[in-house]
């Protein structure tokens, strides 16, 4: 429940920010921060409320108060755990809070960091790539060869019941050659006499 609510909120949140409609934004804000035990801790980012950070701290740029946003950036970097992507952000973040600021050098080593993130994020969201596609292959391969070891299976097992059947048939067939022989030499048998 907690965790859905986590999702839903701070996508209502992504969404009013995204449309500068802070006031809204704020609302929600302060529904996740009546959950602050749930959600926002002051000295840690645990893991999987980055996104949140990173939209509170939007919102802090979004309403003039830059510091605070930079904060919330920061706060993100300084997570262990945090993805590729989530380092881009963060430094996307603070590269937008520096514009906002009017800090050349802060700007052009945000910048530098944010494009170094997403040069990282595309090699490793590349080499994911390749392996899904790679284990997809194999999984169409295996399973391919699992069709075909059936399908063999199958016909061995067609064969051999198609064999029994002829062997069968080939048994009745006899038996009643031997019984017609056997009555057509009683018969000879009984004319001899």
């Amino acid at each position: 429940m907690v965790t859905e609510m986590y999702h839903g909120l701070n996508a209502i949140i992504d969404v009013y920010i995204n449309r500068k409609d802070y006031k809204r934004a704020d609302y929600y804000i302060q529904m996740m921060r009546q959950n602050s035990n749930s959600f926002i801790t002051p000295n840690l980012v645990r893991r999987g409320n980055e996104l949140l950070y990173y939209n509170i701290g939007r919102y802090y740029c979004g309403i003039g108060k830059v510091d605070e946003g930079i904060g919330y950036f920061r706060k993100i970097l300084t997570a262990d755990h945090i993805t590729f992507n989530q380092k881009e952000a963060a430094y996307g973040g603070l590269h937008t809070a520096y514009q906002l600021k009017g800090i050349p050098d802060s700007i052009s080593k945000y910048a530098q960091l944010f494009v170094n993130a997403n040069d990282s994020s595309y090699r490793h969201s590349t080499v994911e790539s390749m392996y899904n596609i790679q284990s997809m292959y194999d999984y169409q391969h295996y399973q391919q060869r699992a069709l075909k070891a059936q399908t063999e299976n199958q016909l061995l097992w067609l064969s051999m019941a198609l064999g029994t059947v002829v062997l069968f048939l080939v048994a009745v067939v006899v038996f009643l050659q031997a019984d017609e022989a056997e009555k057509g030499s009683i018969g000879w048998n009984k004319r001899r006499l």
